[in-house]
């Protein structure tokens, strides 16, 4: 409290000397708040013209009741209040000021008011300019305390998750997060709690549609203040992504392993069915059990031809053979071959839209996609049930946004025992399965996960335990009249006596067998192991060939750069590729080039009819 300075203990030049450099204006009013004091003043006002006057006559009324309501509470109870203000500047920028008024008392009794006001116009701008920034964040900013709540968030937490500022506000922010994420968050607050910054780390807010998005936090707290300030971004669509090009990094390297492996493989099996062939061939009729043996042998290399085709279907690595087809004529001809194959305890439906179902693709692989689904879809209702398949070309708009714009869109539907979601994570893992050991290769999905893609296609499943599971595919839409289905006709037999034939084959046992098959057939066959000596032979021996045929993939040059130099000094030499290897990126240039391709592992006939098909194209010509 202030003594004696009304009654002239302190006379006003004293009291001015003391309070000349305070940067606060300092006043001394009577109890009818008038200004008996004052150190300074606002701009516009001197301090002579002030003296005598109300402080309410510089201040707009609708501010008075605030400013009567302090000094009434400070004479009645004795004890300091404040207020806030604003002078408005006559020609400039509004003055905020923030007044601390404490009693001035003689003899216990009030006579009048000190009033310390100090201008706050500088600290408040700077406040305005950061809670503009605070709600135009893209981010999400909160400041919290340690009990578990939020006392401040931004825009963006209203927007982003759809709670509203007082939901937010008034409840724990812990009953926000996902279950999963609550242990580490307060692992994560007890380091501020320390003094530690958090940066980096990511847990899952619940929206209020009742799904999730993930948040990346930086923080820091002040301990003193029982505060904590953080910022977090949204990387939910991030974290999506990145997840989908791990999944897509994970299939390609699979893709690549299986591409190699098939290579190695399909020559293992040309020798083991071709050489199969000639003992079958060798046998005497009284020799059946033998045959049965050889036979069981052919069947089992053949289905384990079957299984490397597959491996290369789902790396991709396949060529394809399009043409223009109807899903729905396509698959119309698959049924009867899945009724076989369907038990008669589930009801097989197929349904199609009155607009035909044209795409481009390989019909084969078409006919496999639908094939393998059914089987899962059979495998999935052991005690039988619903299958449905359905065929549509929705319109545009009609169509959801990843399967719009002139899609044929598959849908098979079951109604077995549907999938956990760890399951439907792996679905088109190759060699995931389900199945007991030994009932199932785990290769059907992925085989359909790659033919889709490979026709550049999109593939969604929904399913839930018990509820069955649903597989929507869809094609791109083609342009053009369907080709007619027509089974694949198998080559005719013809002869090859008397045709020269050189053999660039880097692996010994192929050579051997694919001179065999030859030779057998009445060729005149010339062997090699490579690329260099095939052109040495030729360059420096002197020897005329009618063809060559070429392994792709050799050390050194490969089956297109040997048959390239070969032509320098045989112009005319005819060649057919071979590859146990069938990758696009290879074969698209020599496919474009129209030579003629010859995929491991080939028959006999396979063989002799490409040969015989080559040669004669030469006589045609």
């Amino acid at each position: 409290m202030v003594h004696g300075l009304l009654n002239g203990d302190l006379d006003p030049q004293q009291l001015g000397a003391l309070t000349h450099h305070s940067p606060d204006v300092i006043m001394v009013l009577d109890l009818q708040q008038r200004i008996e004091f004052i150190n300074r003043t606002a701009p516009g006002l001197t301090i002579e013209g002030v003296l005598g006057t109300s402080i309410f006559a510089y201040v707009p009324a609708e501010q008075h009741e605030e400013m009567h309501t302090c000094f009434a509470h400070v004479r009645a109870t004795g004890t300091p209040g404040s207020y806030r203000n604003i002078y408005f500047v006559p020609g400039g920028m509004p003055m905020h000021w923030e007044s601390v008024v404490s009693p001035v008392t003689r003899d216990g009794e009030p006579v009048g008011f000190t009033v310390f006001s100090r201008d706050v116009s500088e600290r408040n701008a700077r406040a305005r300019e950061l809670d503009e920034f605070f709600s135009l964040s893209l981010d999400f900013l909160c400041i919290a305390g340690f009990n578990g709540y939020f006392t401040r968030v931004n825009p963006t937490f209203m927007r982003v998750l759809g709670h509203s500022e007082q939901e937010l506000l008034s409840r724990p922010f812990l009953d926000l997060l996902h279950p999963e994420d609550v242990e580490g968050t307060l692992r994560e607050v007890e380091r501020l709690n320390r003094g530690l910054e958090v940066v980096g780390f990511e847990n899952r807010y619940r929206t209020r549609d009742g799904g999730y998005r993930v948040l990346a936090w930086q923080a820091r707290a002040d301990p003193a203040r029982q505060r904590i300030f953080a910022v977090a971004r949204d990387v939910t669509e991030q974290r999506v992504l990145e997840a989908q090009l791990r999944e897509s990094q994970k299939m390609n390297a699979i893709g690549e392993m299986a591409g190699g492996i098939a290579h190695d493989f399909n020559n293992l099996m040309l020798v083991v069915l071709g050489n199969s062939q000639f003992v079958a061939q060798s046998l005497r009729s009284d020799q059946a059990d033998v045959r049965a043996h050889v036979e069981e042998i052919e069947r089992a290399g053949q289905r384990a031809a079957n299984l490397t085709r597959q491996l290369l279907q789902f790396s991709r690595r396949e060529p394809l053979t399009r043409q223009i087809v109807d899903l729905s004529d396509l698959y119309g001809h698959l049924l009867g071959m899945l009724r076989r194959l369907i038990p008669e305890s589930i009801a097989l439906e197929l349904a199609s839209g009155a607009e035909p179902a044209i795409v481009e693709g390989d019909p084969g692989q078409l006919e496999q996609v639908l094939m393998n689904l059914c089987l899962n879809a059979r495998d999935a209702m052991p005690a039988g049930g619903l299958l449905n398949i359905r065929i549509d070309v929705p319109a545009p708009e009609e169509a959801a946004s990843a399967l719009a714009a002139r899609r044929v869109v598959l849908t098979v539907t079951d109604s077995g025992v549907g999938m956990t979601e760890d399951t439907r994570e792996r679905l088109f893992e190759p060699f995931f399965t389900t199945k007991g050991l030994g009932k199932g290769t785990g290769l059907g999905l992925s085989i359909v996960y790659a033919i889709v893609h490979q026709h550049g296609g999109d593939i969604r499943v929904s399913s839930a335990l018990g509820k069955g599971s649903t597989f929507q595919i869809a094609f791109p839409a083609a342009v053009g009249p369907a080709q007619a289905l027509k089974p694949a006709e198998a080559p005719a037999p013809s002869s090859t006596a008397g045709a020269s034939v050189l053999v660039v084959e880097d692996e010994e046992q192929v050579r051997r067998i694919v001179v065999k098959i030859l030779e057998h057939a009445g060729c005149r066959v010339r062997a090699v192991s490579g690329g260099r000596e095939a052109i040495g032979l030729i360059r420096d021996g002197g020897v005329v060939f009618d063809l060559a045929l070429l392994d792709v993939v050799m050390p050194g040059l490969s089956g297109p750069e040997t048959h390239h130099e070969l032509l320098k000094y045989a112009p005319n030499l005819l060649a057919i590729f071979c590859s146990g290897h069938m990758d696009r990126g290879a074969f698209a240039p020599l496919a474009e080039s129209h030579h003629t391709l010859l995929g491991k592992p080939y028959s006999r006939e396979e063989l002799l009819a490409r040969v015989h098909e080559v040669l004669s194209r030469r006589r045609i010509g």
